[in-house]
């Protein structure tokens, strides 16, 4: 069972990856703007190009959010191991029921933006 901890922590990360997504939005949308205009008006070309963007999820705002609130929690897991919430349960699991539009987002990655290293640590 989680504690107080990974609880407010997850509170930061809903905020942070709201903004990311946010951010990430309004980004997109200026890339199509500027894609329609180097094709002239050509919205069937601009969208092509666009959807070679790729998803929402691949923007740097948003994986940085999931990459930090992961190994966030990856250390409070180590810091009180009675209380572990596995990362990708806390990254996806906890949204998917308060945040579903951000759970969503996250639903679009093919793998995590996370590895672990030779000695089984998250970086």
């Amino acid at each position: 069972m989680a504690d107080e901890s990974h609880r407010e922590l997850f509170e930061r990360y809903v905020a942070d990856l709201e903004w990311a997504v946010s951010e990430a939005n309004a980004l997109r949308r200026q890339d199509f703007e500027n894609l329609e205009a180097r094709f002239r008006g050509d919205r069937a070309r601009a969208q092509e190009a666009f959807e070679a963007l790729g998803p929402l999820c691949a923007d740097p705002y948003v994986i940085g959010a999931v990459r930090q609130y992961w190994l966030a929690c990856d250390e409070r897991n180590r810091a009180h191991p009675e209380t572990a919430i596995e990362p990708q349960v806390f990254i996806l699991e906890w949204l998917r029921p308060e945040r579903p539009d951000l759970a969503t987002v996250l639903e679009e990655y093919p793998y995590w933006p996370v590895g672990l290293d030779n000695n089984g640590r998250w970086i």
